[in-house]
């Protein structure tokens, strides 16, 4: 989320959650690298947020399940 820079427009806690509660998300990838220099340190705050919530709320999809690699980890939501 926020694009490669970080700065593009990434949707807060709440809307995260709204999108996955509406069924329009299903799966965020966490730690899958890539991407530029980050964004604003309130960026990065609302970002560590939403990861919090992904990880206690979501379930790890295994790489082998769709094909993935290990630069990162798949949640499913929902």
């Amino acid at each position: 989320m926020g694009g490669f820079n970080g700065s593009d427009p990434a949707p807060t806690l709440a809307q995260l959650q709204a999108l996955v509660s509406s069924g329009q998300v299903h799966y965020v990838l966490l730690g899958g690298g890539g991407g530029g220099p980050g964004g604003s340190p309130a960026g990065n705050a609302s970002r560590s947020a939403i990861e919090q919530w992904v990880t206690a709320t979501g379930t790890v999809v295994p790489a082998s399940a769709y094909g993935g690699s290990s630069s990162g980890t798949l949640y499913h939501l929902g």
